[in-house]
């Protein structure tokens, strides 16, 4: 299989299992999907810049990161769905993946050509604090959020400046 061919896969096939996901869901944990990427590629930068890694080949238009980055949202909005809410199953299923992608995935990708990377306990306890990060984010966007499971009428979700002036006989809302 040519590296072209595995790097396109790892950024088309996450993005098409959102399919699956009802929409709600993914109203609901694509700010911490994104949060993922924003915090991925400023491990990346820093790791590049540190010679930690080096990414050999990419796929245009992706000049400098491997799209396996742009698809890791999908992958953290189904660990959230699944498992949002039971913060230490969040943790154990966040850990086998993090040993999965450290210890299977990243040699694969490193013997095939595509990266050279350095894989060490440390990148294990990055990618944890990174786990903790998102989960601390998502705590604070289900703050900042109200989610409703119910459908409700147009009138209670327009703003008080644009909903009708009452009558003066009329109480006030």
């Amino acid at each position: 299989m040519s590296n072209e061919v595995i790097l396109w896969g790892s950024l088309i096939l996450p993005w098409s299992t959102i399919l699956f996901m009802p929409k709600e869901d993914i109203k609901r944990y694509m700010p911490v999907g994104l949060f993922t990427v924003v915090l991925s590629v400023l491990i990346l930068e820093i790791g590049i810049s540190f010679g930690m890694w080096n990414i050999k080949e990419t796929v245009f238009p992706f000049a400098l990161l491997p799209p396996l980055v742009y698809g890791l949202p999908i992958f953290t909005m189904w660990v959230f769905k699944l498992t949002y809410g039971r913060f230490w199953l969040f943790v154990a299923t966040n850990a086998i993946m993090d040993l999965f992608f450290d210890y299977l995935i990243i040699p694969w990708l490193a013997s095939s050509g595509i990266l050279d990377y350095n894989v060490s306990i440390l990148d294990f306890f990055i990618t944890t604090l990174q786990a903790w990060l998102l989960y601390g984010y998502q705590m604070w966007q289900e703050t900042i959020f109200v989610y409703s499971s119910s459908t409700s009428s147009a009138s209670d979700l327009r703003p008080a400046a644009a909903k009708p002036i009452p009558k003066e006989d009329e109480p006030h809302e």
